[in-house]
């Protein structure tokens, strides 16, 4: 009796120890997943902050697209804190060149919508169009 009495006592001990071991091992593999998914976090954030910038277009970017355009001339150029970028244009021409100019501008990269298009016509039968076309990130 007594020995089996040892033999339980010893698998209860092993149990024991075993499931102790067990536990500080998986302690140890969960500590070592969260610091390596914070260091992933910390890597995807910076990431994702890179191609924010990246993202980002800028007045110069926007100049250089619209200077090829003929007929185009820029009379104002505003931009706001959210990176969208408002340009005041006039271009002048007869009905298809000021159509094939707003058709280019629409086929720029980056660009988002035309507002306020005020069309006049001068005594040479010429066309002065303005827009304000707006440019986001």
């Amino acid at each position: 009796m007594e020995r089996s009495n040892n033999i339980n006592r010893s698998i209860a001990i092993f149990l024991i120890c075993s499931c102790g071991f067990f536990i500080w091992e998986n302690y140890v593999v969960i500590k070592e997943l969260n610091a390596k998914n914070s260091l992933f976090q910390l890597q995807k954030s910076q990431m994702e902050r890179n191609d924010e910038k990246s993202n980002e277009i800028s007045c110069g970017d926007v100049l250089q697209r619209l200077r090829d355009i003929d007929g185009m001339e820029i009379l104002n150029f505003a931009g706001d804190g959210k990176g969208k970028i408002i340009v005041h244009v006039e271009i002048k021409g007869d009905k298809a060149e000021i159509l094939s100019a707003f058709k280019k501008v629409e086929s720029k990269k980056n660009f988002y919508s035309m507002d306020n298009i005020r069309m006049e016509q001068d005594k040479d039968k010429n066309i002065k169009a303005a827009a304000d076309i707006n440019f986001i990130p």
